[in-house]
């Protein structure tokens, strides 16, 4: 599949005056693993206004728990989780003027990092080719 044509990982809906700023890795993530265990999204209203806002997931990224923080990362609340109708994640969030919201979330212990056809980048960043999004344990030692 060319890149042109995949779907980005974090895509906002909704209002136009909303923007996602930044994608990190948690502060709070062991950082001698590869693999990250949270995403932290900053996402701003830009033009002093008031936006609701749908943030869709990717479906390759298996998003356990969506959680608002403060800027240090410390939880201040629990956002539900939707499903859309192209099995995406989605997250309602309201913003008033030029407000910051920090969005962490809380990754699966399954991740498949990226997805084209039948290939895998999984953990580590090694690509391998098998027939469906592998269970924990499947792949031994890659």
């Amino acid at each position: 599949m060319p890149l042109l044509k995949t779907k980005p990982a974090f895509l906002i809906e909704g209002a136009p005056n909303v923007f996602l700023e930044t994608v990190k890795r948690g502060l709070d993530d062991d950082f001698e693993l590869a693999e990250a265990s949270t995403i932290v999204l900053r996402l701003f209203e830009a033009y002093g206004g008031h936006g609701a806002v749908k943030l869709k997931l990717a479906q390759h990224l298996s998003v356990v728990k969506v959680l608002e923080t403060n800027l240090l990362e410390d939880e201040i609340e629990e956002h539900t989780v939707y499903q859309a109708e192209d099995q995406s994640a989605v997250v309602k969030l309201n913003f008033h003027g030029f407000e910051v919201k920090t969005i962490k979330l809380v990754l699966g212990k399954h991740r498949c990092a990226f997805i084209v056809g039948l290939r895998f980048v999984v953990q580590y960043s090694r690509t391998v080719d098998v027939q469906c999004c592998p269970e924990e344990g499947e792949l031994g030692d890659y």
